[in-house]
């Protein structure tokens, strides 16, 4: 019984944990420490979709305008990226294109 209750418990936080979508101010954040070589002017969040449960992430939709440093020249930079953002144990997230 008492080993039940244990996992009910812990897949009750499990789904607590998943259902909260990252910030806009991570997602802008994790994007500008990704990119070191980029300014952006516009770092817009054009949608962030529903909790994908099979591979435990959230698409998120981004516009970047900026120019980014490819060392001998620089490069203007106006396009719309999708990334998936995971959130790991402690609260940290972490993103991939």
């Amino acid at each position: 019984m008492r080993k039940i209750l244990t996992l009910a418990v812990f897949t009750a936080l499990c789904e607590m944990s998943c259902a909260r979508a990252p910030s806009e101010a991570v997602i802008k954040q994790l994007i500008t420490l990704d990119r070191s070589n980029c300014v952006f002017q516009v770092i817009q969040i054009n949608d962030i979709g529903p909790y994908d449960k099979s591979g435990k992430y959230w698409p998120v939709r981004v516009r970047l305008k900026g120019a980014c440093d490819q060392g001998a020249h620089t490069v203007a930079v106006d396009t719309v990226e999708e990334y998936k953002f995971y959130e790991e144990s402690g609260g940290f997230w972490r993103f991939r294109p």
